[in-house]
């Protein structure tokens, strides 16, 4: 916008020189109309470019501060979705083992019944798709969120997949997808709150790289996991 503001101006500009330096007959009084009219074309021009450029900057302000405060909204949304899902995961590890204790031949209803949907955080499929959001996040953080946005995804789809509550072995994967949402879904917390701590002042940049780096790995290390009943910290 200012670019095109500049060039426009700059046209008119030549131009009006241009029209008086044809009349001009070399009169001292033309050759000051001229460069009263340069001087008014020129400070106008520069008022009107300096009032887009700073309108600019304060629109960019805007956005970014409306980003963070969404991504504050995604942090509790996140955090709800974990403390559901892993209050019904809780229930059903407690169901599975005292089968196996007791024998009895109980059948999950973890994403089976329509009593337990499987939550899911749309602010963080928002964050994900919009055309906003993205340019006022760190790649490291959009690339994370991503990561967390198509892996929850696909887990919430496994873990109501009906086909999944059939014999032992649907049971202990089950679990496994539900315990892999729950980390999942911590993991997108822990990552989230980094970069908040760092828009507050409260860590480095050079420091949340760090940490972004090693829960990445801890979480790809639970993801690879086959226990049950163990969390990313």
């Amino acid at each position: 916008m200012v670019v095109t503001a500049i060039i426009s101006f700059g046209v008119l500009i030549i131009s009006t020189a241009c029209n008086l330096l044809i009349g001009l007959k070399e009169s001292k009084e033309r050759l000051n109309n001229l460069f009263t009219t340069l001087i008014a074309v020129s400070s106008t021009f520069i008022g009107i470019s300096l009032g887009l450029y700073f309108n600019e900057l304060e629109v960019e302000r805007k956005n970014k501060a409306n980003t963070y405060k969404y991504l504050e909204i995604a942090l509790h949304d996140v955090e709800i979705v974990q403390e559901m899902v892993f209050d019904g995961y809780r229930k059903e590890l407690v169901k599975y083992y005292g089968r196996h204790i007791t024998g009895h031949d109980s059948v999950l209803h973890i994403g089976v019944l329509s009593r337990f949907e499987i939550p899911f955080p749309v602010t963080l499929e928002k964050i994900v798709k919009s055309d906003v959001y993205p340019k006022y996040l760190p790649n490291r953080l959009y690339n994370q969120l991503n990561f967390c946005f198509h892996n929850s995804a696909n887990f919430k789809k496994l873990i109501q997949n009906p086909r999944l509550a059939i014999t032992k072995h649907s049971n202990q994967q089950l679990l496994k997808d539900t315990k892999d949402y729950v980390s999942i879904l911590g993991f997108c917390f822990y990552v989230i709150k980094i970069e908040m701590d760092v828009e507050k002042g409260l860590i480095t940049s050079e420091e949340a790289e760090l940490r972004h780096n090693d829960a990445m790995n801890k979480i790809i290390k639970m993801l690879d996991g086959t226990e049950l009943n163990q969390f990313l910290d």
